[in-house]
């Protein structure tokens, strides 16, 4: 499934770049507490891989780690809270953190993926994230409700604001210069 943020933080790179943005400037762009990506990232992709390997990672577990996984990349996001876009990602986040918790993974629709043209076994195959959105579902406003036909996948509330906040951030990082310099 493709991951909008990601897409939107590329375009938002490529923007920034067509209207005379120079690398340099992101690459001399001092970012606070820089190790929380990985460390936030890199528990989400040790999930994948226990699922992916069906190593039967307890759903507690998955939460517990999903969450932590989130703190770590709301706390990057308010380390550089003086920097384009840091408060829609800091909020996009906040908002998938709240559906996760109070779900155990984060709720997708069926009508979204229908629309998305996208099959839920797709979706949940080894997910330790994702479940089908019930009647039971908290918050499902803020699940993955919004299927996207031409891209094959369906998104959040949260993975907007994530989204539009990362190409707000690429776009003007690489187009003006840093407050803060290495």
């Amino acid at each position: 499934m493709l991951n909008l943020p990601v897409v939107l933080m590329g375009l938002g790179l490529a923007a920034g770049m067509a209207r005379g943005g120079s690398l340099r400037r992101f690459f001399t762009t001092k970012f606070q507490g820089f190790w929380l990506i990985p460390a936030g990232l890199g528990m989400q992709g040790a999930l994948e891989v226990l699922a992916a390997f069906d190593l039967g990672t307890a759903r507690s577990v998955a939460t517990v780690a999903m969450v932590l996984s989130y703190l770590a990349l709301i706390a990057f996001a308010w380390l550089n809270r003086d920097l384009p876009g840091m408060w829609w990602v800091a909020g996009g986040l906040a908002l998938n953190l709240i559906v996760i918790a109070a779900n155990g993974a984060m709720p997708v629709s069926r009508p979204a993926a229908e629309v998305a043209g996208v099959r839920l076994d797709e979706i949940l195959r080894g997910a330790v994230r994702h479940e089908v959105a019930t009647p039971g579902s908290r918050f499902v406003f803020l699940a993955d409700t919004i299927g996207l036909p031409g891209l094959r996948t369906v998104i959040s509330a949260g993975d907007c604001l994530v989204g539009g906040g990362l190409f707000r951030l690429m776009d003007k990082l690489v187009r003006y210069e840093p407050k803060r310099l290495a």
